[in-house]
């Protein structure tokens, strides 16, 4: 099941992010994304209550929604629910009037890149040592309205 984020999901949300990412992230950036678009701060839930999954994302001032961070436990990866997130991601960020959804990944995670391609997005632009390690990011960025 996915539904909004609630800070009651905080604990698990933090953990599994810091067990993902190569990233120090802080407890309190969770609250700030949420405070800024709470439509746009996705968990899943397995029927027993634990966590599988987030999304969390921002919409900013140019009809965009930036995805900020998405993660699965291992476990669950390959099956579709990494999809399915970012798809219902996609519908709250048309929903608000938003015309595209970017995001940034490692240059060095292909598989991912080509998990995104699936999913429409194309590569926009290097991001010269964008992480906190020197490598350099990789935007990408998805049309959710065409204007014709």
């Amino acid at each position: 099941m996915v539904r909004e984020f609630r800070p009651s999901d905080l604990e698990q949300v933090f953990e599994l992010a810091c067990a993902s990412f190569d990233e120090d992230y802080r407890p309190d950036a969770f609250l700030y994304f949420h405070g800024q678009w709470p439509q746009g701060q996705l968990v899943m839930v397995g029927p027993e209550g634990g966590l599988g999954g987030f999304i969390f994302g921002i919409r900013t001032n140019d009809g965009q929604a930036r995805i900020m961070l998405v993660a699965l436990r291992p476990e669950l990866r390959g099956g579709g629910l990494g999809e399915m997130l970012i798809r219902e991601f996609e519908g709250r960020a048309r929903a608000s009037g938003c015309a595209r959804v970017c995001l940034e990944l490692r240059s060095s995670k292909k598989r991912l890149m080509s998990f995104y391609q699936r999913l429409g997005f194309i590569a926009v632009g290097v991001l010269q040592r964008y992480y906190s390690d020197g490598e350099d990011g990789l935007l990408m960025e998805k049309p959710l309205q065409w204007n014709i």
